[in-house]
C-alpha cells in the first residue's frame, strides 16, 4: 500500500513534532521525580505571622494556637528569651518592609546549633513572646536559599537530547521522500538513444516510493515504450525503402547498357553506384542497430591485412601495423564494413591511411589513422550522428554521411567502444576497442 507524497510528508513532520514534545515531557518528568527541579519544603512567612499574631491575641487560647499551627505543618514550642539570645536575628525583606509600615513587628532568629527539641529557629511575636520553630535538618522556614541554577552543561545536554533525535528524524524523513525521486532522476539520466533503439528488455527504473512517484515511473516507462515503437517503425520504413530500391537500381544498371553516349553512360553509372552505396549503407546501419549479426571466431589480424591489401590493389596508400594473427569473436562482415568505412574516409580526406592492431589482455584495439585535416574537438561528439556534415575541411568530399555512424553501431553491437582522437602531428585517429 502506497501513500501520497503530501500525506507522507505531513505524517513525518507530525511524528517529529510529537516525538520532540514527548521527549521534552519525559525528560522534565524524570527530573521532577528525582527532585532536581523541586524546591525544598518550607513554611511560608505568612503562616508564621498568622500564628504569632493569634498567639498574642488571646493568652488563654495560646495552646490552641500552637496545636492548630502543628496541624498546618508549623510545629511551635514556647522558649524563653535567654535561650533565644543564642540565636542570630535575621531580617527577611518581607518583615523589614512591614516593620517600617507598622513601626514594629516580629523577629526571626536562626538557631545554630539547634536548641533543645530540634528548635532551628526562634520567633519573637510582636507582643514580645518567644516561640521556637521545630524544623530539623532544614533552614529557617521562608528563608531557604533558592535552588541552585541549572548547570549550563545540563541545559546544553537537554537541548541536544531533544534537538538531536528530532533533527535525525527529519533527515530520515527527508531522505525517505527524496531518495526515490533521486533514484528516478538518476535512472532517467542514464536513458540515451541506445536505450530507446534497443528492442526488447526493460529500462532500469526504480520501483517503490509514494503514489506520485510510482505514477511518474509508470508514465516514464510508457513514454520509453512509445519512443521505442516509433524508432522501430522508422527503422523498418528505412530498411524497407532501401531494400525496395535495389530492384529499380538493378534495372537502371541494365538499361544503361543501351546508352550510346559513353560519357553520359559513365556519369549515369556513377550516379547509380552512389545510390547503391547509399542503399547498402542504410541497410547495414539498420542491421547494426537491430543487432542482426552472428558472432564467430575470426582471425582479425588476417582480416585487417586483407582489407589493407584490397585498398592497395585499388590504388590506395594504406599501411598495416600489428600482429598478423589475433583471435577475436565477432561478426566478420560487420567488422569488415566498419573498418572499410574508416579506411575510405582516411583515403578520401588525407590520401593515405595507417591501420594498426593492438592485442590487449581483454580486448583487441584497431586504429585507423590519417594525416588529414582532422575534426575539431567541438564536432567530435556529433561526428557519429547519421548524415552529419562537419566543417568545410571534411565536408567537400562526396559520401553517404553514414560511415562513422555505421562504425559506431557495429562496435556498440559488439559491446565495444569507438573514440575519435587527434593524430600527431595532424590528422584523425579512430580507435576501436572490441572485447575478445
Amino acid at each position: 500500500m502506497t501513500t501520497s507524497t503530501r500525506t507522507q510528508v505531513a505524517g513525518l513532520v507530525m511524528l517529529s513534532i510529537v516525538f520532540s514534545h514527548v521527549a521534552t515531557f519525559l525528560i522534565l518528568y524524570t527530573l521532577y521525580g528525582s527532585g532536581f527541579l523541586q524546591r525544598p519544603a518550607m513554611h511560608g512567612l505568612s503562616g508564621l505571622e498568622v500564628a504569632a499574631r493569634l498567639y498574642d491575641a488571646d493568652a488563654d487560647r495560646r495552646p490552641e494556637v500552637i496545636e492548630a499551627a502543628a496541624r498546618s505543618g508549623i510545629r511551635l514550642r514556647v522558649i524563653d528569651g535567654a535561650a533565644a539570645s543564642a540565636c542570630r536575628v535575621l531580617h527577611p525583606p518581607q518583615l523589614e518592609a512591614r516593620a517600617k509600615r507598622t513601626g514594629g513587628g516580629m523577629l526571626v532568629a536562626s538557631c545554630s546549633p539547634t536548641l533543645p527539641g530540634d528548635v532551628g529557629m526562634a520567633l519573637r511575636t510582636p507582643g514580645g513572646a518567644w516561640l521556637g520553630v521545630v524544623s530539623p535538618g532544614r533552614p529557617p522556614p521562608g528563608l531557604e536559599p533558592p535552588p541552585p541554577p541549572m548547570p549550563s552543561h545540563f541545559i546544553i545536554g537537554l537541548i541536544v537530547g531533544i534537538a538531536g533525535p528530532t533533527l535525525l528524524l527529519c533527515l530520515w524523513a527527508t531522505r525517505r521522500v527524496t531518495d526515490p525521486l533521486r533514484a528516478l532522476a538518476a535512472s532517467a539520466g542514464r536513458i540515451d538513444a541506445s536505450a530507446i533503439d534497443t528492442e526488447g528488455g526493460d529500462v532500469p527504473l526504480p520501483a517503490g516510493g509514494t503514489t506520485e512517484i510510482r505514477l511518474l515511473t509508470e508514465a516514464l516507462r510508457d513514454l520509453i515504450s512509445r519512443l521505442r515503437a516509433y524508432a522501430a517503425e522508422q527503422r523498418r520504413m528505412v530498411a524497407g525503402i532501401s531494400h525496395d530500391l535495389r530492384t529499380p537500381l538493378t534495372r537502371m544498371r541494365l538499361r544503361l547498357e543501351g546508352v550510346d553516349d559513353p560519357a553520359l553512360r559513365q556519369r549515369l553509372e556513377r550516379d547509380v553506384q552512389t545510390m547503391q552505396i547509399i542503399v547498402d549503407s542504410s541497410l547495414t546501419h539498420m542491421r547494426a542497430k537491430d543487432g542482426a549479426f552472428t558472432k564467430q571466431d575470426v582471425d582479425v589480424g588476417a582480416l585487417l591485412q586483407t582489407l589493407v591489401d584490397n585498398a592497395v590493389d585499388a590504388g590506395g596508400d594504406v599501411v598495416f601495423e600489428g600482429p598478423l594473427h589475433l583471435a577475436l569473436r565477432c561478426d566478420p562482415g560487420m567488422v569488415t564494413r566498419a573498418v572499410e568505412n574508416l579506411i575510405d574516409n582516411a583515403l578520401k580526406f588525407a590520401g593515405h591511411a595507417t591501420v594498426r592492431l593492438l592485442a590487449l589482455d581483454a580486448s583487441a584495439v584497431i586504429e585507423v589513422e590519417d594525416g588529414g585535416p582532422g575534426i575539431a574537438d567541438a564536432l567530435k561528439p556529433l561526428a557519429f550522428e547519421p548524415y552529419f556534415r562537419g566543417d568545410a575541411s571534411r565536408s567537400g568530399a562526396e559520401g553517404t554521411g553514414l560511415g562513422l555512424s555505421i562504425t559506431r553501431a557495429v562496435v556498440e553491437a559488439h559491446n565495444g567502444q569507438v573514440t575519435l582522437l587527434d593524430a600527431a602531428p595532424c590528422g584523425l585517429c579512430v580507435r576501436i576497442s572490441l572485447p575478445k
